[in-house]
Protein backbone atom coordinates (compact mmCIF):
# COMPACT_ATOMS: atom_id res chain seq x y z
CA UNK A 1 0.00 0.00 0.00
CA UNK A 2 1.46 3.40 -0.90
CA UNK A 3 2.45 6.00 1.97
CA UNK A 4 0.14 8.43 1.24
CA UNK A 5 -2.74 5.76 0.91
CA UNK A 6 -1.48 4.59 4.98
CA UNK A 7 -1.92 8.12 5.84
CA UNK A 8 -5.56 8.57 4.40
CA UNK A 9 -6.40 4.96 6.07
CA UNK A 10 -4.74 6.37 9.57
CA UNK A 11 -6.39 9.96 9.60
CA UNK A 12 -10.18 8.62 8.59
CA UNK A 13 -9.75 6.22 11.80
CA UNK A 14 -8.20 8.38 13.87
CA UNK A 15 -10.75 11.50 13.18
CA UNK A 16 -13.82 8.78 13.02
CA UNK A 17 -13.33 6.33 15.58
CA UNK A 18 -12.43 5.70 19.35
CA UNK A 19 -9.43 3.30 18.57
CA UNK A 20 -6.09 3.31 19.80
CA UNK A 21 -3.28 4.38 18.26
CA UNK A 22 -1.70 1.06 18.13
CA UNK A 23 -5.06 -0.12 16.51
CA UNK A 24 -5.56 2.62 13.95
CA UNK A 25 -1.10 1.97 13.38
CA UNK A 26 -2.18 -1.67 12.83
CA UNK A 27 -5.08 -1.32 10.20
CA UNK A 28 -3.33 1.64 8.20
CA UNK A 29 0.13 -0.46 7.84
CA UNK A 30 2.30 2.17 9.72
CA UNK A 31 4.42 2.29 13.09
CA UNK A 32 2.99 3.96 15.81
CA UNK A 33 5.83 6.58 15.60
CA UNK A 34 4.50 7.27 12.04
CA UNK A 35 1.11 7.46 13.42
CA UNK A 36 1.87 9.83 16.25
CA UNK A 37 4.24 12.06 13.82
CA UNK A 38 1.41 12.37 11.37
CA UNK A 39 -0.97 13.07 14.22
CA UNK A 40 1.17 15.67 16.41
CA UNK A 41 2.72 17.70 12.63
CA UNK A 42 -0.61 17.98 10.94
CA UNK A 43 -2.74 18.66 14.26
CA UNK A 44 -5.35 15.96 13.49
CA UNK A 45 -6.32 16.20 17.60
CA UNK A 46 -7.23 19.42 16.69
CA UNK A 47 -9.64 18.51 14.20
CA UNK A 48 -11.18 15.28 15.65
CA UNK A 49 -11.81 17.76 18.65
CA UNK A 50 -13.65 19.93 16.08
CA UNK A 51 -15.25 16.80 14.72
CA UNK A 52 -16.95 15.82 17.67
CA UNK A 53 -18.25 19.14 19.40
CA UNK A 54 -20.33 20.44 16.90
CA UNK A 55 -20.50 24.01 16.63
CA UNK A 56 -24.87 23.55 16.89
CA UNK A 57 -23.82 21.53 20.44
CA UNK A 58 -21.70 24.25 21.87
CA UNK A 59 -24.23 27.13 20.93
CA UNK A 60 -26.32 24.54 22.98
CA UNK A 61 -24.08 24.12 25.79
CA UNK A 62 -23.93 28.28 25.83
CA UNK A 63 -27.38 28.41 25.65
CA UNK A 64 -27.58 25.99 28.97
CA UNK A 65 -25.13 28.50 30.87
CA UNK A 66 -27.36 31.37 30.46
CA UNK A 67 -30.70 29.28 31.09
CA UNK A 68 -28.76 28.33 34.63
CA UNK A 69 -27.27 32.13 35.56
CA UNK A 70 -30.97 33.63 34.35
CA UNK A 71 -32.69 31.20 36.59
CA UNK A 72 -30.11 31.11 39.58
CA UNK A 73 -31.08 35.36 39.22
CA UNK A 74 -34.64 34.83 38.71
CA UNK A 75 -34.77 33.28 42.19
CA UNK A 76 -33.26 36.11 44.33
CA UNK A 77 -36.66 38.18 46.02
CA UNK A 78 -38.09 40.69 44.47
CA UNK A 79 -36.26 43.75 44.36
CA UNK A 80 -32.56 41.64 44.22
CA UNK A 81 -33.05 39.99 40.57
CA UNK A 82 -29.95 41.27 39.09
CA UNK A 83 -27.13 40.39 37.86
CA UNK A 84 -24.05 40.91 39.58
CA UNK A 85 -20.86 42.18 37.92
CA UNK A 86 -19.25 38.20 37.66
CA UNK A 87 -22.56 37.27 36.07
CA UNK A 88 -22.94 40.28 34.12
CA UNK A 89 -19.58 39.08 32.87
CA UNK A 90 -19.87 35.84 31.68
CA UNK A 91 -23.59 36.53 30.63
CA UNK A 92 -21.90 39.01 28.21
CA UNK A 93 -18.74 36.51 27.57
CA UNK A 94 -21.65 34.00 26.13
CA UNK A 95 -23.34 35.86 24.57
CA UNK A 96 -20.31 37.01 22.31
CA UNK A 97 -19.14 33.05 21.78
CA UNK A 98 -22.82 31.96 20.26
CA UNK A 99 -22.78 35.02 18.35
CA UNK A 100 -19.42 33.92 17.39
CA UNK A 101 -20.16 30.46 16.59
CA UNK A 102 -22.98 31.40 14.97
CA UNK A 103 -21.48 33.78 12.24
CA UNK A 104 -18.38 31.46 11.41
CA UNK A 105 -18.56 28.11 9.89
CA UNK A 106 -17.20 25.51 12.91
CA UNK A 107 -14.42 23.67 11.63
CA UNK A 108 -16.96 20.16 12.29
CA UNK A 109 -19.01 21.78 9.61
CA UNK A 110 -16.16 22.39 7.23
CA UNK A 111 -14.97 18.60 7.66
CA UNK A 112 -18.55 16.98 7.06
CA UNK A 113 -18.88 18.51 4.08
CA UNK A 114 -15.75 17.79 2.88
CA UNK A 115 -16.15 13.89 3.57
CA UNK A 116 -19.65 14.28 1.80
CA UNK A 117 -17.73 15.88 -1.38
CA UNK A 118 -15.26 13.71 -1.38
CA UNK A 119 -17.17 10.13 -1.04
CA UNK A 120 -19.53 11.85 -3.84
CA UNK A 121 -16.02 12.23 -6.11
CA UNK A 122 -15.04 8.62 -5.13
CA UNK A 123 -18.44 7.47 -6.43
CA UNK A 124 -18.51 9.28 -9.75
CA UNK A 125 -14.89 8.56 -10.08
CA UNK A 126 -11.98 6.72 -7.70
CA UNK A 127 -9.18 8.65 -9.11
CA UNK A 128 -11.09 11.86 -9.16
CA UNK A 129 -12.19 10.92 -5.27
CA UNK A 130 -8.46 10.16 -4.28
CA UNK A 131 -7.04 13.47 -5.70
CA UNK A 132 -10.18 15.18 -3.55
CA UNK A 133 -8.83 13.37 -0.20
CA UNK A 134 -5.49 14.77 -1.18
CA UNK A 135 -6.90 18.40 -1.24
CA UNK A 136 -9.49 17.79 1.36
CA UNK A 137 -7.03 16.91 4.02
CA UNK A 138 -4.51 20.06 2.84
CA UNK A 139 -7.88 22.79 3.41
CA UNK A 140 -9.11 20.90 6.46
CA UNK A 141 -5.66 21.40 7.95
CA UNK A 142 -5.31 24.67 6.16
CA UNK A 143 -8.71 25.99 8.53
CA UNK A 144 -7.50 24.21 11.84
CA UNK A 145 -4.24 26.09 11.44
CA UNK A 146 -6.83 29.35 10.88
CA UNK A 147 -8.96 28.43 14.12
CA UNK A 148 -6.00 27.72 16.48
CA UNK A 149 -3.98 31.04 14.89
Amino acid sequence: MAKNQEKEIAYYLYISTDLTQKEIALKAGVTQKTLSGWINREQWEIQKAANTVTRKQQVVNYLMQLKDLNDAIMQRPTGERHATNAESDKIFKITKSIETLEKNVGLSEVIGVCEELTRFAMDINPDTGRVMIDLVNEFVQHKAKQITA
